[in-house]
């Protein structure tokens, strides 16, 4: 009997999936080279991130390293545990290393970091689900 030509399912995208091994694995190397690179370590938190503005933020930080990824893979790159850890007390950072939060490897000093990010606001449309504020 011949076969049916309805039963094919038909892939509507043009993008190939991405290995995911590969990726971590990736992540997890570049995450571990930069600890040795760069002499500050910043975990932030972004909310209501938009394209445009991490592209600001990149550009102005030029010098140092972004890095957003899968949670669990970073922390564990940093180390979860005393004996996994590249550097003394970076295990203590993979605890904060949950919801939407990234790494910052930078040459710069923290405060001066820390400083730029207080600093940076940016207004914007807001996104599906917000809550408006009126003042």
């Amino acid at each position: 009997m011949p076969r049916s030509k309805r039963n094919k399912q038909v892939s509507l995208t043009q993008t190939t999936k991405r290995p995911g091994r590969e990726n971590n694995e990736r992540l997890f190397t570049t995450i571990r080279e930069s600890v040795d690179t760069y002499p500050t370590l910043l975990v932030f938190s972004v909310q209501n991130m938009r394209n445009t503005h991490l592209k600001e933020v990149r550009s102005e930080l030029c010098d140092s390293r972004l890095f957003f990824g899968k949670t669990k893979v970073m922390a564990k790159a940093l180390g979860l545990t005393e004996s996994e850890e590249l550097r003394p007390n970076l295990h203590k950072l993979s605890q904060h290393i949950t919801g939407n939060v990234g790494l910052l490897f930078s040459p710069r000093k923290p405060a001066d970091l820390i400083e730029y990010f207080e600093n940076f606001v940016r207004e914007d449309f807001s996104k599906m689900g917000c809550r408006i504020t009126v003042g």
